[in-house]
């Protein structure tokens, strides 16, 4: 049961690690390797954000501040890319 909740919680990370890097991607941004681990870091301090029960709803603002001091997006675009990324 541990087993099966680890490989399900890292397929969620790394598809949810994707979808940022593809998003942060088609809004025109170089990425290279390191920008993937970025990326990684940022979906894992959400997901552990989620696991609270109090604050697991500020996820979303997690990602916009993340997107927005990690890839120097503005206010709109890290809020786009945040809301891609929070529901998918």
């Amino acid at each position: 049961m541990v087993i099966a909740l680890i490989v399900v919680l890292s397929l969620q990370l790394l598809i949810s690690s994707g979808v940022l890097f593809l998003a942060l991607f088609l809004t025109g941004e170089e990425l290279d390797q390191s920008d993937f681990l970025k990326c990684l870091s940022i979906t894992l301090a959400a997901m552990i954000l989620n696991f609270v029960p109090v604050v697991g709803f500020i996820s979303i603002f997690v990602w916009v501040a993340a997107v927005m001091s990690v890839f120097e997006k503005t206010w709109l675009e890290a809020l786009i890319i945040g809301i891609v990324c929070a529901v998918i």
